[in-house]
């Protein structure tokens, strides 16, 4: 970090780097990327020494990240709400790293969808961006999209590479150069933390949060993760169309969270959520149920919930005009349009329904 400040000027490096490389889109410039690099960096120098208690270096590494954030918000962000040349990459690093300001993360993330849509839900970024792009776009409440570009087959994206014989992942998008680059395989992560939805709150998975992402097309998923204190796991099947089976383990000194959609009605082994063995509180959130419980072995059922009329809730029961479309964090994301998009949620009144 002290030879980097020996490289910057006005709070920003200028270093002769490889930048998001690996880019399918190389649009996005080697400056920016640099620097979204550099502030996560100074944020994280600043955690580190909050944690081994050096106030000092806390504090100046603190000051340090928000002198950078605001250079790189000065040179790169544009007001119609993109960041450096418009790209997946340059967009998603933005939003991953904390670069943006809370009045504009709105816009860049709507730039950033706008991004994929523009290349036809397909991969655009390079291995530094890669994660951004996934992260981003899921923490938002857009694991549709990412689950459409895992799932696409034609260059770029992964589908590509296995059509093509690949059992290694290659360095470029169009399959040149090395066969065997680890760095291209970010989307893993999303597979643990949330197709199935394992995620650390903690210390060592002291604290756990299960919120999985039931993939409209996709039948079950099974993920288990290996901690100090134990195996984390969670298994979800759907057996019809209406209904889930969600099996979770929790190993011994864990403390945990479900977060399931409020559109399904939820039983533990058969039993109300509220006589269930383990769980120690359910709150009701703006679209999801949390279920919290300690550890242990719990096996849920998931079933769509009703109209009031016995009517299970789907897209041609919500013809209301002009509700609000919201993400998976309950935020208002812009009103539906028809058709209505398939996985959201809306609000009728006082009512919240998920259309699939």
């Amino acid at each position: 970090m002290t030879y980097y400040s020996t490289r910057s000027s006005g709070n920003l490096v200028d270093i002769r780097t490889l930048g998001d490389w690996g880019a399918y889109d190389k649009r996005t410039s080697v400056r920016f990327t640099i620097n979204c690099t550099y502030f996560a960096l100074a944020k994280a120098m600043s955690e580190i020494a909050a944690i081994i208690e050096q106030p000092a270096d806390a504090n100046y590494y603190r000051i340090l990240a928000n002198r950078i954030q605001g250079a790189i918000n000065k040179e790169f962000y544009h007001s119609q709400g993109y960041y450096d040349a418009n790209t997946q990459a340059s967009n998603a690093m933005a939003l991953y790293y904390g670069v943006v300001d809370e009045r504009n993360r709105r816009k860049v993330l709507n730039s950033l969808v706008q991004c994929v849509k523009d290349a036809n839900y397909h991969l655009t970024t390079g291995e530094v961006a890669l994660k951004p792009l996934f992260m981003s776009l899921a923490e938002n409440g857009y694991n549709d999209i990412v689950y459409r570009m895992a799932t696409a087959e034609d260059m770029p994206s992964y589908g590509y590479f296995v059509r093509q014989g690949a059992t290694s992942l290659p360095e470029f998008w169009d399959m040149q150069a090395s066969q065997n680059h680890c760095m291209m395989g970010h989307l893993d992560e999303w597979f643990y933390s949330h197709l199935a939805g394992i995620r650390n709150e903690g210390l060592a998975y002291d604290s756990i949060t299960i919120a999985p992402y039931f993939a409209p097309d996709l039948s079950w998923v099974k993920a288990r993760i290996h901690t100090i204190r134990g195996e984390v796991a969670v298994e979800w099947e759907k057996s019809d169309e209406n209904a889930i089976q969600l099996h979770v383990e929790i190993p011994f000194g864990a403390a945990a969270s479900v977060m399931v959609p409020k559109e399904y009605d939820v039983t533990e082994k058969g039993s109300r959520l509220a006589e269930a063995k383990g769980v120690t509180g359910v709150e009701e959130e703006p679209v999801n149920l949390r279920i919290s419980m300690g550890s242990g072995s719990y096996s849920f059922q998931l079933k769509v919930g009703t109209d009031g009329m016995g009517n299970a809730l789907n897209e041609s029961r919500l013809t209301t005009s002009d509700p609000l479309i919201y993400n998976m964090s309950g935020q208002v994301v812009g009103h539906h349009e028809f058709p209505l998009r398939r996985n959201i949620y809306v609000k009728r009144g006082k009512k919240w329904a998920y259309v699939k």
